[in-house]
């Protein structure tokens, strides 16, 4: 780790002088190649992340994207140009690197995540020290054999494997002048006091609640289908999952028989190789153990007379045949007539198949607003509404959240936007389109054409 990030300093000033445009094009490449094997990298994601194969291939086109729009930066116009008061006086703004920047990843896009972190970084003239995560290295491995192909300058992307303890010496190390890190609140909040601490800058992105509102003006088939994608896509382990449903109590019975019935028609629990799996398996031992706690909880609180709390399908460990031997985890369903903004499971990140469905007040949908907002955390959610006062204010007035949807899921990112949240998901520094401010200095500079020395504020030559 001392070598890559001692690489990274040596490689940074030369880097950091190579034009815009030439910079690009190594960006330019490295798309090319993950498109070029877009098949193999699929494989190695659905094998060591558990991701179904159609999820997997989606994560290598993300990837493919994000690098594609981080190249475009080399011909755009980074800058602006700022009216002076003082004739013969030239101001305008340019954005400069900060330097060798430390980009931290998950393992739930062991491909596209990275690429938000650092394509745009590289462009932008930073050298980076990769580390992926532990329970997806591989992934993160062929990463850095494309970039070694790509034949980046020595030293311009670096390569560091290991758990927490290489993450925060990576943190610590004194050549890094930036962070850019995906993962959970814990270590994202470390990250951001140790920054503070050290003079070092970060962008972090920590997790999600994510809640879908169905009002009862609402597309019941749209309402179904988003539902089912923002459940159960990587098997609820996204920050973006949605795992709350807020439904309007005219038509939550309605909602409800059609959601478990879909789930029990089209999950299918497996090998996530296999074209028939919709559900791969958790990431780990831990990832489905603290899913079975809170499974647990509802339980508990389901056997505690008037609670309001019905469980509708009683998920577990998955038992039969191969999958015995796996973190496999089927789907786990229950339904909150009295709401408590105190019950542990509707407020904090569970990271499973774990959805709760919570009818609220007809037609009061601000009240469902107020529930969606009931949670520490910020990053997506999504309205299903054919209402346009409903969209308006959810969109643009009320949610506190920073990736909003409407008549969508709570799914589906695209690279060209900024991808980030509030309260307790990040420091509101987005990654994927909205990481430029924050891999670059915004820099004022100005420039004299004139004869003599004039100074604003009417000061003339004095």
């Amino acid at each position: 780790m001392n070598a890559a990030c001692e690489a990274a300093r040596t490689a940074y000033p030369l880097w950091s002088r190579t034009p815009w445009p030439v910079r690009a094009d190594y960006l330019k490449k490295f798309g090319q190649e993950v498109e070029r094997n877009e098949k193999g990298l699929a494989r190695i994601v659905a094998q060591e992340s558990g991701k179904a194969l159609a999820e997997a291939r989606a994560d290598v086109v993300e990837a493919r994207h994000m690098l594609e729009y981080a190249a475009s930066f080399g011909r755009n116009a980074i800058g602006n140009i700022i009216p002076s008061e003082v004739p013969k006086k030239f101001a305008f703004t340019l954005r400069v690197p900060i330097g060798p920047t430390a980009s931290i990843s998950p393992w739930n896009f062991p491909i596209a995540i990275p690429t938000w972190t650092w394509a745009i970084a590289l462009v932008a003239g930073n050298t980076v020290v990769f580390k992926p995560s532990e329970d997806t290295p591989l992934c993160g491995q062929k990463l850095a054999e494309i970039a070694s192909r790509v034949k980046f300058p020595k030293g311009v992307f670096n390569l560091v494997h290991g758990n927490a303890q290489t993450g925060k010496a990576l943190v610590r190390h004194r050549a890094i002048k930036n962070i850019v890190f995906t993962g959970s609140f814990g270590a994202a909040t470390w990250i951001q006091t140790e920054s503070i601490r050290l003079g070092k800058l970060c962008a972090t992105e920590a997790g999600g609640k994510a809640g879908i509102v169905i009002t009862k003006s609402a597309n019941m088939d749209i309402a179904v289908d988003a539902a089912l994608k923002g459940a159960y896509k990587t098997t609820g382990q996204r920050c973006v999952s949605a795992s709350r449903f807020i439904v309007d109590e005219e038509i939550a019975d309605e909602f409800t028989a059609r959601f478990v019935a879909e789930t029990k028609r089209t999950i299918r629990v497996g090998n996530p190789l296999s074209p028939e799996t919709t559900m791969g398996p958790m990431i780990n031992e831990n990832g489905l153990k603290k899913v079975e706690r809170f499974n647990a909880m509802v339980r508990r609180a389901a056997k505690i007379e008037r609670s309001g709390i019905t469980i509708l399908l009683d998920g577990a460990r998955a038992r039969k045949g191969m999958l015995r031997h796996g973190n496999f985890l089927t789907p786990f369903i229950y339904r909150v007539d009295k709401y408590n903004s105190r019950f542990l499971p509707t407020q904090e990140e569970v990271f499973g198949p774990h959805i709760a469905i919570i009818p609220y007040r007809s037609g009061q949908w601000r009240q469902a607003f107020k529930i969606h907002n009931d949670t520490p955390y910020g990053l997506a959610g999504a309205i299903v509404s054919n209402d346009f006062e409903e969209v308006f204010d959810f969109i643009t007035l009320t949610s506190e959240i920073g990736v909003r949807y409407a008549n969508l899921s709570s799914v589906g990112a695209e690279v060209q936007l900024p991808f980030g949240g509030l309260k307790r998901s990040g420091n509101n520094k987005p990654s994927g389109a909205g990481i430029l401010p924050h891999v670059t200095h915004t820099i004022a500079a100005t420039i004299n054409f004139g004869k003599e020395v004039v100074l604003p504020q009417s000061l003339g030559k004095k």
